[in-house]
């Protein structure tokens, strides 16, 4: 069973994020086995965006859609075999890069980077 509250907390984990987030305005997300977002508080109005588009989480309509999407992906690393894929994020022009969270054949979550970029990501 994961500590998601000791994730967080960890150095790499932490450092990884900044980076991600000041080279390409990434925005991370851990969740866990049933979809469920461990690291974003939708009560939280003082959180500090680091993408302009994940701003919009904090409307009620498009928190919904979001969490939904999360959901799915979440869903999507469960059903397959890959490491991690590349798809489109919850508007449909923004990408996020889903990678699963496992150990051996048990399945714990998935880490949900949302990321506006110019031009797309080769998943190679």
């Amino acid at each position: 069973m994961i500590n998601w509250e000791e994730l967080k907390h960890i150095h790499v984990i932490r450092k990884l994020q900044a980076i991600l987030t000041q080279w390409f305005s990434t925005e991370v997300f851990f969740v866990d086995e049933r979809g469920v977002i461990r690291n974003f508080d939708p009560n939280d109005k003082g959180r500090d965006w680091k993408n302009p588009l994940a701003r919009e989480f904090t409307r009620e309509k498009t928190r919904e859609r979001f969490f939904k999407h999360v959901s799915d992906m979440n869903e999507k690393a469960l059903k397959s075999d890959k490491k991690g894929f590349i798809d489109k994020g919850p508007s449909g022009f923004e990408q996020v890069i889903v990678s699963r969270i496992a150990h051996g054949n048990d399945f714990h979550g998935s880490v949900y980077a949302f990321c506006y970029l110019d031009h797309k990501v080769d998943p190679a």
